[in-house]
C-alpha cells in the first residue's frame, strides 16, 4: 500500500482509481463494507481521511480510536491500493461543498467515490451523496448502515461503548481490536447485511441482497464481499 500525503496547495493525480470517502476516525465495520464494496469495482482502491483531526480545531484533547499508524496497518491488511492523507488546515474546513470536489476529488482522477448514507463533506458540511452523483466525472455508490444491536455502527457508538467500559462489543465492532485481545470470529456475516444505492451520472439504481462475509483477520483468513444482485 502506498501512504500518500497532499494539501489543497500540493495534489496528486492517480488515474482511474476508486476513492472511499469519510474520515475513518476509528475503522469500523461500517468503513469495512465501503472498502470491500470498492474492492469490488475493478480499479485500485484508495481511502482519503484527514489530518489532524478537524475536531482538534474545534475541541481540545480530541482522542482517536485509531492513531493514523494504526490505521496504515490495517488498511495493509485489508488490501487497500492508497492511503491518502489530507492535510487539515482552517482553510480546508472553510472551503464550500463544490470546491471540495472540484479543487480535490476530480484533480485526483477519481473514477468511482464510495461513501456511507450519511457521509457529508464541505464546510458547514453541506455536501452529501445526493451532490455527489450530479458529478459525471466520477460514479458514485452509497452503502447503507451496518447495524448492530439496532444501533448504527459508528465511531459515537464505539466512544460511548468504551465508555461504558462494553471492551468485548468494541472489539466486535472494529475492524482489527485495539483494546484488550484481537477480536475471535464472531460471525459477522450475519451482521453485515445492507444494500447500496449506485448513482451513475444522474441515474440512480438501488442494488439489494449484498451480504460482506467476514473472517478475523487475526487468522489471515480472507475477507470476500459478495457481488450485489441487482
Amino acid at each position: 500500500m502506498e501512504l500518500i500525503r497532499i494539501s489543497l496547495k500540493s495534489l496528486v493525480k492517480l488515474d482511474d482509481i476508486t476513492l472511499c470517502l469519510g474520515y475513518f476516525d476509528s475503522l469500523h465495520l461500517g468503513h469495512l463494507t465501503l472498502i470491500k464494496k470498492s474492492m469490488n469495482l475493478g480499479k485500485k482502491v484508495g481511502v482519503l481521511t484527514m489530518d489532524p483531526n478537524p475536531s482538534s480545531f474545534f475541541i481540545d484533547n480530541v482522542k482517536e480510536i485509531n492513531s493514523i499508524d494504526d490505521k496504515i496497518e490495517i488498511l495493509k491488511e485489508v488490501g487497500a491500493d492508497y492511503f491518502i492523507i489530507l492535510e487539515t488546515d482552517r482553510e480546508l474546513l472553510n472551503i464550500s461543498a463544490e470546491r471540495f470536489v472540484k479543487d480535490i476529488l476530480i484533480p485526483l482522477g477519481v473514477k468511482n467515490v464510495v461513501c456511507g448514507f450519511d457521509y457529508h463533506f464541505g464546510k458547514d458540511k453541506q455536501g452529501d451523496s445526493d451532490m455527489l452523483s450530479y458529478y459525471e466525472e466520477f460514479d458514485t455508490y452509497v452503502c447503507d448502515p451496518i447495524v448492530d444491536n439496532e444501533e448504527k455502527v459508528s465511531t459515537t457508538l464505539i466512544k460511548s461503548l468504551l465508555k461504558d467500559g462494553n471492551i468485548k462489543r468494541v472489539n466486535k465492532l472494529l475492524v482489527i481490536s485495539t483494546y484488550e485481545n484481537w477480536r475471535d470470529d464472531l460471525k459477522l456475516n450475519q451482521l453485515l447485511h445492507f444494500s447500496i444505492t449506485h448513482h451513475t451520472g444522474r441515474q440512480m439504481v438501488l442494488m439489494n441482497n449484498c451480504s460482506l462475509h467476514v473472517k478475523s483477520i487475526l487468522t489471515k483468513s480472507k475477507i470476500t464481499d459478495k457481488r450485489c444482485l441487482q
